[in-house]
C-alpha cells in the first residue's frame, strides 16, 4: 500500500519537486552541521602518531617483507567492485571476498536483517579461514553501521586480535550520518576502525579529529577493465546510472535538442548494462555523460566512479562542475564541466560539432586517467602510508 502511494506521488510533478527540494535541503543542512562541528574541534595528533596508536608499527609491517597482506574484502556493489577495483587489489594482496550463503555478491541489505545476517556470515567465513590457518591481516570494507553493527566488528577484533579494520568511505557528504542519525552512518563505525580511506577530502579531517587515521582516497579506474577500443561510434552521448531527478531532466533536454542519447540503468527502458559490456558501450559513444550530484540535489556534489572510468575508456567525458574534479583533472582539457542543464546541452552540442576538440579532450583525459588515476597507484599510496612493502606484491 505504502509503495503504491509513493509511486502515485512520484507521478505528480509538483509534489515530486517539493519532496525533492525538501530532501535536498535536509541533506545539505545535515552536512553543514557536521562541517561546523568539526571546524570547531581541535586535531591534536598527526597521522603518524594515530597510525602507531592503532598498531601500524614496525613489527606489524615487517611480516609483509616475505608475504603479501591477506585482505578480506567486504563489498557492497558487484558492478562497482568488479569493474577494476578487485582486479587491482588482487595484484597487491592475497584476497578473500565476502559472499552471501547463496553465493551472491555483497552484503545483506535493507530487507535482509542486515546487521545480524552480515555478522553471522562474516563470522562463518572468518572461522573457515582460521581452520586453514589463513586468517586475514586486514578486513577492508565499504559499509555503514546500519549494515554491519559496530559491536559486531569489535567482537570480531577481540576474537582475532591481530586484525586491522579499514573502511572505504565514498559518500560521507551524505552518509557520515544515516538519515540524520550519527550512530547509523559511517560515523557509527569509528570505535572499530583502524584506518579510513575517504573520497571526500574534508571528511579526512573529521576522522582524524575522532582519533582514526585517514587518507584522501579518490575513486580510480583500471586499464584491465576500461581502455580505448577500435569500434564504431554509434551514439552521440551515453549514460550509465539509475534514472531519477536531474539525471532524467538532462537526458530529456539533450534528446529534445536532437542529440542521440543512449542510457542504461534502473528506470531506463534498456535496464541495467552488464558489467562486461560497459567499456565497449563507452567506446561506442562520442561523449560519456556524468551526473555529479548527490541524491535529489542539483547543487551538491560528490566524486563518482564514472569520473575516472569514462576518461579511462578513451571517450570524451562531460559532467557537473564539481570542485573536487579541479584537483584531479585539468578542466576543459581533460574533461568538460557544466553548471546546469542548459550548460550541458550547449557544451555537448558544441563538442559534437567540433570533433577535433572532442577528440583532443578524450585523448588528454585518457592520458591523465591512465597515468595518475589507477587503482594500482591508489593501493601503492596506501601501502606507503602504512609502511607495507609492495615490491614483493608483483612477484
Amino acid at each position: 500500500m505504502f509503495d503504491e502511494l509513493k509511486k502515485l506521488l512520484k507521478k505528480n510533478h509538483i509534489i515530486f519537486e517539493i519532496n525533492s527540494s525538501y530532501k535536498c535541503f535536509r541533506l545539505k543542512n545535515q552536512y553543514l552541521k557536521i562541517v561546523h562541528y568539526y571546524s570547531n574541534k581541535e586535531n591534536k595528533r598527526s597521522l603518524e602518531s594515530l597510525l602507531i596508536n592503532k598498531g601500524f608499527v614496525k613489527d606489524w609491517c615487517l611480516q609483509f617483507n616475505h608475504k603479501k597482506p591477506h585482505i578480506f574484502y567486504l563489498g557492497t556493489d558487484e558492478f562497482q567492485d568488479k569493474s577494476g577495483f578487485l582486479q587491482a587489489l588482487n595484484k597487491m594482496a592475497d584476497i578473500s571476498i565476502f559472499y552471501k550463503e547463496d553465493g551472491s555478491y555483497g552484503q545483506y541489505s535493507i530487507n535482509q536483517n542486515p546487521i545480524e545476517s552480515n555478522k553471522k556470515r562474516l563470522f562463518e567465513l572468518f572461522y573457515e579461514l582460521s581452520k586453514s590457518s589463513n586468517l586475514p591481516d586486514i578486513l577492508l570494507m565499504q559499509t555503514w553501521e546500519w549494515r554491519i553493527g559496530v559491536e559486531n566488528l569489535l567482537e570480531l577484533k577481540k576474537k582475532y586480535n591481530k586484525l586491522k579494520i579499514i573502511n572505504i568511505c565514498m559518500d560521507d557528504r551524505h552518509a557520515f550520518y544515516h538519515n540524520g542519525i550519527s550512530k547509523k552512518g559511517t560515523f557509527g563505525l569509528i570505535p572499530a576502525l583502524d584506518f579510513v580511506l575517504n573520497s571526500t577530502k574534508e571528511a579526512v579531517d573529521w576522522y582524524m579529529k575522532e582519533g582514526v587515521p585517514a587518507l584522501y582516497f579518490p575513486e580510480a579506474s583500471s586499464l584491465d577493465f576500461y581502455h580505448p577500443m577500435n569500434v564504431k561510434k554509434k551514439y552521440d552521448v551515453g549514460f550509465v546510472g539509475a534514472k531519477y531527478g536531474i539525471r532524467a531532466k538532462i537526458v530529456r533536454a539533450l534528446i529534445q535538442d536532437g542529440v542521440n542519447v543512449m542510457a542504461y540503468g534502473s528506470g531506463w527502458d534498456n535496464g541495467r548494462l552488464p558489467i562486461h559490456e560497459t567499456n565497449r558501450f563507452f567506446n561506442e559513444c562520442r561523449i560519456i555523460l556524468g551526473i555529479g550530484t548527490i541524491g535529489h540535489c542539483e547543487d551538491f556534489f560528490a566524486l563518482k566512479l564514472r569520473d575516472f572510468d569514462a576518461p579511462m575508456s578513451g571517450s570524451c567525458y562531460v559532467t557537473h562542475n564539481n570542485s573536487d574534479l579541479h584537483e584531479l583533472f585539468d578542466a576543459n582539457k581533460e574533461n568538460v564541466l557544466c553548471n546546469n542543464e542548459k550548460d550541458f546541452v550547449r557544451k555537448i552540442k558544441y563538442l559534437l560539432s567540433h570533433p577535433k576538440k572532442l577528440n583532443s579532450i578524450a585523448e588528454s583525459g585518457f592520458n591523465k586517467a591512465s597515468s595518475v588515476h589507477t587503482y594500482e597507484q591508489r593501493f601503492v599510496e596506501l601501502y606507503n602510508v602504512l609502511h607495507i612493502p609492495y615490491e614483493n606484491n608483483n612477484n
